[in-house]
C-alpha cells in the first residue's frame, strides 16, 4: 500500500519550499553563461559574479535560520578542507611570494559555497530545481554547439573550445553535463530529450578531441548501458540500431568504410586515440607526478598551488597537471584525507550504479586539473541535494504512515 501526504500538508510544504524566480533566474543564467571564459582561467568569470548575487543572500539566510549551528557532517568536513587550502597557501606565500597562492585561496571557498548553494536549491524544492536546471542545461548545450560552429577558431587549428579557453575545459564540462543529466533523473528512466542531449554532448566531446575526455566519456556511456536508468524501449532501440549497423557492415563493408572515412569528427577521434603515448605530455613525468617522489615532504605538509618554479628543473613556472596529484602534493596528508572524506560523504549511501558513473569523472583528474572547476562542484551539489530531498520526502512519508497506523 502506498501512502501520500495529505493535501493540506502537501500544499503547505510546497508553498514554504518554493524558490523565488529571482534565484532561479540567476541559476539558469549561470548555467548558460558559465562555459564562456572572458578572463584567463583560474580567475572569476562573469557567470561567477552573477551566481554570487544568489549565493550570498541564500547563505546569509541559512546562517540566520541555523542559530544552533547544527551543521551536517559533510559541511563540516568540506569547510575544514577549505580552511586547509587557505592555511597551506598562505604559509607557502609567506616564504615564496607568488600571487597564484592568493588567487587559489579564493577558488576553493567559492567552489564550496557553490556546492552548498546548489545542494540547498535541490533540497528546498526538488522538482522546481530539476525543471529549471534541465532548461539551463538544454540551452547551454545548444549555445555551445552554435559557438563552436560560428565563433570558435579552433585550438591549434583543429580542436574545438566553444566558449572555453582550451579544449580540455570543454571536454570536462561536456562529461560533467552528461553526468548531471543522468543524475537529475534519479529514480526515473532517461527520457527521449535526455538521449538527445547526451548525443549532442558526445558530438561536442568529439570536437574537443581531449584524449582524457574521450576515454572518460566513453567509459561513462558504457557504464550507463548497464544501469537501471535505461528503459526497455531504449534497450530495444539500441539493439536494433547496433544490429542494423552490424549486418549492413557484413553485407556492404566497402560502403561502410567509405562513409566512415568521410565522417571527419570520427576520423579525428580515431587519430587522437591512436596517438596516445606518442606526444611529449603523455608521460607521468610531463604531468608532474615526479614531484611526489622527488619532494615527499610536501605530500605530508602541502606545497600549495603557486611558486611552481621550485619543482621544475627546466625553470618553467608550471603547475602539476593533475587534479588528483594536486590534492595530494599541494595539500598534504590532512588535505587529502579531508577531501577524500568529503567526496565519500557526497556519494555515501548512493545506489551502486551512481558510484560507478561517478568514477570516470574522478579519473579525468589523473591527467588534468578537475577539482578546481566550478562545474564539478555544481555536479556534487546536484547529486547531494537530490539525495537530501529524497531522504526528506521518505521521512515525511514514513511519518504520515506511522500517524495513519
Amino acid at each position: 500500500m502506498s501512502f501520500s501526504l495529505p493535501a493540506s500538508l502537501k500544499d503547505q510544504y510546497d508553498q514554504t519550499s518554493k524558490i523565488s524566480l529571482f534565484i532561479m533566474g540567476i541559476w539558469v543564467a549561470y548555467l548558460v553563461l558559465s562555459p564562456f571564459y572572458v578572463f584567463p582561467k583560474g580567475r572569476p568569470q562573469p557567470a561567477d559574479f552573477i551566481l554570487i548575487c544568489a549565493i550570498l543572500p541564500v547563505l546569509a539566510t541559512l546562517l540566520l535560520q541555523n542559530k544552533r549551528c547544527d551543521l551536517r557532517t559533510i559541511y563540516g568536513i568540506g569547510g575544514l578542507f577549505v580552511c586547509v587550502t587557505i592555511a597551506v597557501n598562505f604559509v607557502n606565500y609567506f616564504f615564496y611570494p607568488d600571487i597564484r597562492f592568493l588567487l587559489t585561496m579564493l577558488i576553493y571557498p567559492y567552489n564550496f559555497m557553490v556546492f552548498i548553494f546548489v545542494a540547498w536549491l535541490f533540497q528546498r524544492n526538488l522538482e522546481q530545481a530539476k525543471f529549471y536546471t534541465l532548461i539551463g542545461l538544454f540551452a547551454t548545450v545548444i549555445i555551445q554547439l552554435l559557438a563552436i560552429k560560428f565563433l570558435d577558431t579552433g585550438y591549434r587549428g583543429y580542436r574545438g573550445t566553444a566558449g572555453f579557453e582550451n579544449p580540455n575545459q570543454l571536454a570536462y564540462w561536456t562529461l560533467l553535463t552528461a553526468a548531471m543529466i543522468v543524475f537529475l533523473r534519479r529514480g526515473e528512466k532517461l527520457k527521449p530529450v535526455d538521449w538527445f542531449l547526451l548525443l549532442l554532448l558526445l558530438f561536442l566531446q568529439s570536437l574537443a578531441l581531449s584524449k582524457a575526455g574521450i576515454i572518460a566519456h566513453s567509459i561513462f556511456m558504457v557504464f550507463l548501458l548497464i544501469t537501471p536508468k535505461i528503459s526497455k524501449g531504449a534497450y530495444v532501440g539500441i539493439f536494433l540500431m547496433m544490429s542494423f549497423v552490424f549486418f549492413y557492415a557484413l553485407v556492404n563493408p566497402q560502403k561502410v568504410s567509405f562513409i566512415v572515412d568521410r565522417i571527419e569528427p570520427l576520423q579525428n577521434v580515431i587519430e587522437r586515440i591512436e596517438g596516445i603515448g606518442t606526444e611529449q605530455d603523455d608521460s607521468p613525468e610531463a604531468r608532474g607526478y615526479y614531484r611526489i617522489i622527488q619532494y615527499p615532504l610536501y605530500t605530508l605538509v602541502g606545497s600549495g598551488e603557486g611558486a611552481f618554479h621550485r619543482f621544475n628543473t627546466e625553470g618553467y613556472n608550471r603547475e602539476l597537471h593533475s587534479g588528483i596529484a594536486t590534492i595530494i602534493f599541494s595539500y598534504g596528508a590532512i588535505g587529502t584525507l579531508l577531501f577524500s572524506a568529503f567526496l565519500g560523504l557526497v556519494i555515501y549511501r548512493q545506489p551502486w550504479y551512481y558510484i560507478l558513473l561517478f568514477s570516470p569523472i574522478i579519473l579525468f583528474g589523473l591527467p588534468h586539473q578537475n577539482f578546481r572547476f566550478a562545474h564539478f562542484w555544481v555536479f556534487l551539489g546536484i547529486n547531494y541535494g537530490i539525495f537530501l530531498a529524497q531522504k526528506h520526502k521518505q521521512k515525511k512519508l514514513e511519518e504520515v504512515k506511522n500517524a495513519q497506523e
